[in-house]
């Protein structure tokens, strides 16, 4: 991970993260009793991001093989940032291909 990185986490968590304190900002919520932080942190967005990915996965590829999820990711990632705009995908695709010569 680049470096400022900033992880959030649910406080259930604690344990296993405590090693990433030490070189990351590392912001836990406690979502036992709400769901964001006095300070605004909340997990509230990749928790979204992480049930579209499952469900896209389920429903349009059945599976994907390890080798595979970070591509899957990746491309996921993707579209779900410009969920919002989808009619900027297309253009955004075809200028990564060189101009074809006449």
């Amino acid at each position: 991970m680049k470096q400022p990185c900033q992880i959030l986490t649910g406080k259930s968590q604690a344990t296993s993260y405590d090693l990433l304190a030490r070189k990351f900002d590392l912001r836990r919520v406690n979502k036992e009793d709400w769901f964001v932080e006095e300070d605004g942190t909340h997990v509230n967005s990749i928790e979204n991001f992480w049930r579209h990915l499952k469900q896209s996965i389920k429903g349009t590829h059945t599976s994907v093989s390890p080798e595979k999820l970070e591509t899957y990711a990746k491309e996921f990632e993707y579209r779900f940032n410009r969920r919002l705009r989808p009619e900027t995908m297309l253009l955004e695709l075809l200028c990564r291909f060189p101009e074809m010569a006449s």
